[in-house]
């Protein structure tokens, strides 16, 4: 069954789309701040044990070919996930992968979008699948730390998800990520 992650900017376009429910997998999840904006916005929610065509479309823009009064959820696959202590974009970079309080969430054009809690920051261990699960759900396609160990580097490979050791400040590390990828080289542009 296909997991989908819900951000904040996914409800934000649902919303400027005019749109007042959501159609998701079972498996779905949310953030902090998309949840909060769903009950905020009394978004009416219906989850179906199979992913529904309108989340189809989202894993691959080009076989959009239903009509856009569908709802929908729009969100542009692959983005950088950042180990963090702190839930700002302008502090340090998180110094271990899988035992970060935070993971800062960038899009592909550099913008800071969201923040995943590390609910598997408690656990004794066996974290690296649970991480790797999460951010794989969470359509991250880089993962950035200052330290991986060996048992994450594994989780996350077996999931095509990149991970790049890199200290300092994560606005810097963006830049990097960006470089190497090379893509859209803006940083925060909020």
């Amino acid at each position: 069954m296909a997991r989908k992650f819900i951000f904040v900017k996914d409800v934000e376009a649902l919303l400027k789309l005019g749109k007042t429910t959501m159609q998701l997998p079972e498996s779905s999840r949310f953030s902090a701040a998309a949840w909060d904006l769903v009950r905020e916005k009394n978004i009416q929610l219906s989850f179906t044990a199979q992913p529904s065509q309108p989340d189809e479309k989202i894993n691959d823009r080009s076989r959009q070919k239903q009509p856009s009064n569908e709802p929908a959820i729009l969100s542009k696959p692959g983005r950088v996930a950042v180990a963090s202590a702190h839930r700002k974009p302008s502090g340090p970079i998180g110094q271990f992968a899988g035992r970060s309080p935070y993971f800062l969430i960038f899009d592909f054009e550099g913008r800071f979008i969201d923040i995943i809690n590390n609910p598997y920051i408690a656990e004794s261990g066996g974290i690296a699948r649970s991480v790797a699960d999460l951010l794989d759900a969470s359509q991250v396609s880089v993962f950035v730390a200052e330290k991986f160990g060996q048992n994450i580097k594994r989780a996350l490979s077996d999931r095509s998800i990149q991970y790049f050791e890199i200290s300092g400040p994560i606005e810097e590390a963006v830049k990097i990520v960006f470089n190497e990828k090379g893509g859209d080289k803006r940083v925060l542009n909020r």
